[in-house]
Formats: C-alpha cells, sequence, structure tokens
C-alpha cells in the first residue's frame, strides 16, 4: 500500500505528472473505466437531480405558476402574484437544526483508555470546530430539505506550506449534485459505495498554472456529448476527486494474549508468536485479511492530475444527506419538503391573485341618480373618490343621488385562500405553533407538545443528518492515528465547548498517545450548550431554593451555570468559601491555593492549641490530686497521733478508777473515736474522689 497522506504544493506549483495507476496497462485504460463509472453514476440519478435542481428553481421564486396559466393572465394583463409561503415551512425544519447541536462521545473499545478517548473526542470537536463544520453541514441539511439531497466530504491537507504535519476537516459541497455515488449503494449516506465523485470547476487560467502538462485540446467532445456532461468549457475545466475502495493483497492479523487485534504482516514470526492468543486445539488466533483502503486520484475528463492518495477508511468520505427515498422496484426516488407542497403553493397563489383581480376591479364609488339631480355636476360626482371637497351638489326639488356600495368579496375564494394554507400544513405536518402564528394552544407545555408534534413530522431530516454526521465522526476517528501521528500542540474542546491546548503523542505522558488503540463513538443531536445551560440554571435555582442552608455548597457550580459578565470571578468568590475536599487540586487557581494553605495553617495552629489546652488542664488535674493525697496523709497522721494521746490519757486516768467505770468510760473513748475515724473518712473520700 502506498504511503498515507496527500503531497499538497502550492497553487503556483508545477505538479509532475502522476504514473500509470497500479493495476492498469496505462492511464487511458484506468481513465475509460473512471468515466464509465461516473456516466453510469449520472444517469442513474438524473431523475432525482433535474427533481431536486427544479426544487431549488421553485424555493427562489420560479415555477410557482403553471406556465399555461400564467401565460394567460398575463396576456389579460390580470394580477399574478406569488405569496412565498414555502420559505417559513424549508426555514422551520432547517432553523430548528440550526438550534441544536451534534453530540460526539468516544469510548475505550480495544486497549483504549478513558484519557485517550476524551482526548480523541476533544480532538474531533476541535477538527469539527477548526473546519467549520456546522456551514458544511447546514448547508447539506438546506438543500436536503429543498430538494431531497444534501453532500459534504472530507479533506486532508498540511496545515501550512513550511510543515509537514496534516489536518483533517470537514469541506462545504456548495453544488449537492456535484457528487455522484456509486448507483448500487443502497445505505442513505453511501456508506456501502465502491466508488464515488466530488466535482469542481476550475478555472481555466489556474487549471494551465497548475497543470502545465495536461492539454486542454485533448478533451473528446464526443465522449462529452454522449454523457451530457460539461467536462470542459470556454473558461472552466471540471476537475472530479475520484474516491474508490481498494483491495491490495492481505494483510496478517494476530490476536495478542491482552485481547487486543494487531497487523503483523511486517513481522517475522518469531517477533510476535509469544505474544499471541491459542486456540485449545493448539491452533494460534491467526488469520488472512483483504487490505481494504480507500484512494483517491484527481482527474479532468482525459487526464489523471493527482494521486494516489490512500487513506486507512472503511467507507469512501462523502457524505450524502438524502431526505425522503422511496424506491418504487425499478428506480429510487428522492425528495424534500419542497416536492409535496408545490400544487398547494400554486393554487394558493391562483386563489390570492383573483381576489387581487376582484379588488382591482371594484369601484370605489357607484351612484344610483338622474341626469336631471346632478345637471351641471356632473365632474364633481365623477371625480368625488378622489377629490378632496366634502361638498357634493345635486338640482332643487331633484332627488338626491343614492350611494349604491360595491359587491363584496367571493367568499368562495377566500375560503379555497385558507384551505391551501391549511393543505401546505397538513401535508408538511408543520402547524401553526411551529410557524409561530397563534392557535388554540395558550400554555407553555401545550405549545411544545404541538411543537413535537410537527418536530415528529420532519425528524427525518435531522435523523439523515445525523447518520452522515455519525460516519464522517467514524472516518476521522479512523485517520487520527495515522494523520495525527507526531508529537505536537493542539486545541480540543470540552464537554463545555471550552478550548484547551493539549500535547498529543507525548514519549512522556502515556494517555496522550492518540494512536494507540482502538475507540467507538456515538453521535446525537440534542439542544444547544446555551439552551442546556440555560435550562441547567433553571433547575439548578430551583434545586438550591428547596435545600436552603445546604445551597452553599453548590454555589460554585450555580454561578458557572450562568452566562453573566465576569461569572468566573463570581465562582473564583464563591470557591474560596468551600471547605476542603469539594474543588480538586488540580483545578484550584493560585490565589485558591495560598488560601487553602493559609486556611489548613490556622486549622493546624487551633489543634495544637486545643491540644495544649488540654494537656494543660490534665496536669492541673494531677497536681490536685497529688495535692489531695498528701492533705488526706496528713490527716491520717493526726488522726493516730490523736488516738495515741487519748490511749495514754486514758492508762493515767485507769489507775484511779473501779474496774466498772473505767469500761464503762473506754467504751466511750472507743465510741467516740469511732466516730471521730468515720467522720476522717468521709472527708477524706471528698477531697481524693474528684481527682480520680
Amino acid at each position: 500500500m502506498a504511503t498515507y497522506g496527500a503531497s499538497v504544493e502550492t497553487e503556483g506549483s508545477s505538479r509532475r505528472k502522476p504514473a500509470t495507476p497500479k493495476g492498469y496497462e496505462s492511464s487511458v485504460e484506468f481513465l475509460l473505466e473512471m468515466r464509465k463509472r461516473y456516466s453510469r453514476g449520472r444517469n442513474s440519478d438524473e431523475h432525482n437531480e433535474r427533481a431536486g435542481r427544479d426544487d431549488a428553481r421553485f424555493v427562489i421564486g420560479h415555477g410557482q405558476w403553471d406556465e399555461e396559466v400564467e401565460r394567460r393572465r398575463r396576456a389579460k394583463h390580470k394580477p399574478v402574484l406569488t405569496f412565498d409561503r414555502l420559505q417559513a415551512f424549508v426555514a422551520q425544519v432547517v432553523n430548528n437544526r440550526l438550534m441544536n447541536e451534534t453530540e460526539i462521545r468516544v469510548f475505550p473499545d480495544k486497549a483504549g483508555t478513558k484519557e485517550i478517548a476524551q482526548l480523541r473526542e476533544g480532538l474531533i470537536r476541535s477538527i469539527y470546530k477548526n473546519s467549520y463544520a456546522d456551514f458544511a453541514r447546514d448547508e447539506a441539511q438546506k438543500y436536503q430539505v429543498i430538494g431531497g439531497q444534501g453532500a459534504f466530504c472530507l479533506s486532508i491537507d498540511y496545515v501550512s506550506d513550511d510543515v509537514f504535519e496534516q489536518e483533517i476537516r470537514i469541506k462545504h459541497v456548495a453544488d449537492p449534485y456535484a457528487i455522484v455515488i456509486d448507483d448500487m449503494s443502497v445505505e442513505p449516506t453511501g456508506a456501502d459505495a465502491e466508488w464515488g465523485f466530488v466535482d469542481e470547476d476550475v478555472p481555466l487560467d489556474v487549471y494551465r498554472k497548475r497543470y502545465p502538462w495536461a492539454g486542454t485540446n485533448s478533451f473528446n467532445n464526443s465522449f462529452q456529448e454522449s454523457t451530457k456532461i460539461p467536462w470542459f468549457t470556454e473558461d472552466s475545466v471540471r476537475v472530479t476527486s475520484y474516491w474508490r475502495m481498494v483491495v491490495d493483497g492481505t494483510k496478517t492479523l494476530a490476536l495478542y494474549q491482552d485481547g487486543t487485534t494487531h497487523d503483523v504482516t511486517d513481522m517475522e514470526e518469531f517477533e510476535y508468536a509469544m505474544f499471541v492468543a491459542v486456540r485449545p486445539d493448539g491452533e494460534p488466533y491467526i488469520r488472512e485479511v483483504p487490505n481494504r483502503y480507500a484512494q483517491m486520484y484527481l482527474c479532468s475528463g482525459d487526464e489523471v492530475l493527482e494521486g494516489p492518495y490512500n487513506y486507512p477508511l472503511s467507507s469512501l468520505p462523502i457524505y450524502r444527506v438524502p431526505g425522503w427515498e422511496v424506491s418504487d422496484g425499478e428506480r429510487l426516488y428522492r425528495w424534500g419538503v419542497t416536492r409535496k407542497l408545490k400544487d398547494p403553493i400554486r393554487l394558493h397563489n391562483y386563489a390570492r391573485s383573483v381576489q387581487a383581480e376582484q379588488l382591482v376591479a371594484t369601484p370605489r364609488n357607484n351612484y344610483l341618480t338622474s341626469q336631471a339631480a346632478i345637471k351641471g355636476y356632473e365632474n364633481r360626482w365623477r371625480n368625488a373618490a378622489s377629490s378632496d371637497d366634502p361638498f357634493l351638489f345635486y338640482q332643487d326639488g331633484e332627488q338626491a343621488p343614492v350611494h349604491v356600495p360595491p359587491p363584496p368579496l367571493d367568499p368562495n375564494l377566500i375560503a379555497a385562500a385558507e384551505q391551501t394554507m391549511q393543505d401546505l400544513r397538513d401535508i408538511s405536518n408543520i402547524h401553526e405553533a411551529s410557524l409561530g402564528a397563534p392557535s388554540n394552544e395558550v400554555s407553555k407545555v401545550a405549545i411544545q407538545q404541538r411543537q413535537a408534534v410537527s418536530d415528529v413530522g420532519t425528524f427525518i431530516y435531522q435523523d439523515r443528518l445525523r447518520m452522515a454526521d455519525e460516519r464522517c465522526a467514524k472516518n476521522i476517528n479512523e485517520l487520527i492515528p495515522y494523520i495525527y501521528d507526531t508529537q505536537r500542540m493542539v486545541t480540543v474542546y470540552g464537554d463545555d465547548n471550552k478550548p484547551v491546548m493539549q500535547m498529543i503523542n507525548d514519549p512522556s505522558d502515556p494517555n496522550s498517545d492518540v494512536t494507540a488503540g482502538k475507540y467507538a463513538l456515538t453521535v446525537t443531536v440534542g439542544p444547544s450548550t446555551v439552551t442546556k445551560r440555560q435550562l441547567a440554571a433553571e433547575q439548578m435555582t430551583s434545586f438550591m431554593n428547596a435545600i436552603g442552608p445546604a445551597a452553599e455548597k453548590y454555589l460554585d457550580l450555580l454561578v458557572d451555570a450562568q452566562d453573566w459578565p465576569q461569572t468566573g470571578e463570581w465562582k473564583r468568590r464563591a470557591q474560596l468559601s468551600l471547605p476542603d475536599g469539594y474543588i480538586p487540586e488540580d483545578e484550584l487557581t493560585p490565589e485558591q491555593q495560598q488560601a487553602r494553605q493559609m486556611q489548613q495553617q490556622m486549622q493546624e495552629m487551633a489543634q495544637q492549641i486545643e491540644k495544649a489546652a488540654a494537656e494543660t488542664e490534665i496536669a492541673l488535674k494531677q497536681a490536685k490530686a497529688s495535692e489531695a493525697e498528701a492533705r488526706a496523709e496528713q490527716a491520717k497522721a493526726s488522726a493516730y497521733k490523736a488516738i495515741s494521746d487519748a490511749r495514754a490519757r486514758m492508762m493515767d486516768v485507769q489507775g484511779n478508777l473501779e474496774d466498772d467505770q473505767f469500761e464503762r468510760i473506754m467504751k466511750m473513748v472507743d465510741q467516740h473515736n469511732s466516730l471521730e475515724s468515720e467522720d476522717r473518712d468521709f472527708d477524706l473520700k471528698s477531697v481524693i474522689t474528684p481527682a480520680q
């Protein structure tokens, strides 16, 4: 296979004549096949192209009258009015798309990571934005709604003339019928096409300057006449990008033990054998598959101008955006909103023109009178409608003239005009609420439900565009590992459509390698980012009102959902009051990091003070306990001394008393000593207990 990527030169440079395409004996043989395919594709879809171009002329204003009816009315100098009601119906479908956004999500598939999936997703968004993809796709849908077919395509070019880095762009196709797709293709967007063309008319002087070796006198007039295709005119040359799916030999795929699939075509068996998974019977998971890719040549009618450019794509990067498609078994017919509204619009124009005809023919003033009554004042009465004189005279003695009112407009004409408008709404399924006219619905919910009916009736147009978007995003995802295969700084867009500079394929960062792994994607169409932000802000405000004081923890999120001036400053100040843990470290600004450090230091100081206070309190309690214990020991010693003194006195008295008197006295002393001892024990407990 040839190397991937196109060799692009400056406009003023002289390109070399390409070699004979592989598999053909000469360029003549290759061009003959190309022209046959081109003619076959054009002829098979000629009826749709002719009808679609007529639809476009109708929207412009041509053909909104039957030719014969218009000729007769103009010959009789009758009004031939055109009321362009169609534009509102086309705009309703197209503008509904403009109010929505296409959302692309990338997911890891085989050997992929979530981080690289997000990086690829942001890169695809960047490609869409940098190539003005919205314009290309909006124009495609405009022609889809008008004539049943729109189109856009991919292009690959160098970023500038002095670098080797390439980029992917979504290209606008100005003429929706400038594309020709394989007539055997049945998929609406052309995903199964084996070949296709994208035409472009190049000014003759530019063509000669760009391809000086390509003669302009070699165009085959008989070929041009047989195909009815103007490949060459006095002022321009038709140049076409001829795309085809090519199978060039085979390639060897191996399933590794980690579940990933690798192309081992150019590897020796010993290099991959140890990594390959093995079947239960001992055979390795290895198979041969066709080496299939997309190839493009740039050609004129009789010259191969550039190529080949080969790209690892699963389908051609040409995206047809069809409207309704219905086959009668022989041909496939394609149409948009305009086709079925032509007759009601013509009838509406006729009814309104006949109304105007009656208005013109209706006299403004008719009077019933006798000649004698207005004798001498005839001119006054004839010019009464245009005169500023407030007085009209008639002869004395005669009966005053009687004013005769003009006949009313034919109510049948008014009813016919109203009926044609209802026909337009019924056929298109776009009703009053969607067109902005007042209707029976008065509440917001009722109007939205009515509009939803119209959206459902025209959803096929949105869905066909989504299908083209999805295939386009898939092709971009396939090209990313080959086009963005070097280390470079790129702009990626997040979910909030905010741009961020990102280094890709950085050897020191495995999560920046966009060439590794396989990834799948989905495409959905929904409300724009602005609309979703407005709805989110309303719902978040209601939620915060409901939770009361706890709303302080969510204040920064509420501010971020608003579209106020200086929203970032509001959010920054709201985040300063949040406790630790609510904002990730990598999202903190330097000011917030400094504030968080100060807060942490204050918390540490508070903890140290609290710890010191606790230790002081414990020491104080221990000191009080020690003091109480010393006092208890002292009281106990005093008690023992008092007891000893008492016993000594008792011994002295004992000799002077009789035995019975001595015993009574001793009992009284023992009782007294017992009471004193109990009193001391009670006092000691009251002192010692608080310290325990």
